[in-house]
């Protein structure tokens, strides 16, 4: 199984299933591509977990850069264009 911590405290939780030689998530993983990941797995008899951050087009922009140039932001949400 993995989980897929995004922005707003949605987690998206995909399962896999054996399929001939290999495994199968059961859904597609939507945009963005941006988040903290956490696979949890099987094998032999034994449990394995590990986590790691998948950051896509994030950037950092420090508070005193933000305000050296009056830069104004807010958390984008879904939107029909």
């Amino acid at each position: 199984m993995i989980e897929l911590d995004r922005f707003g405290g949605r987690v998206d939780t995909i399962n896999f299933e054996k399929e001939d030689t290999y495994l199968v998530g059961d859904k597609v993983v939507e945009e963005p591509h941006s988040f903290d990941v956490k696979v949890m797995a099987e094998y032999a008899g034994k449990s394995h977990t590990w986590e790691y951050q998948s950051y896509e087009g994030r950037v950092q922009i420090s508070e005193q850069a933000a305000a050296s140039v009056e830069l104004q932001y807010e958390t984008a949400g879904p939107r029909m264009m």
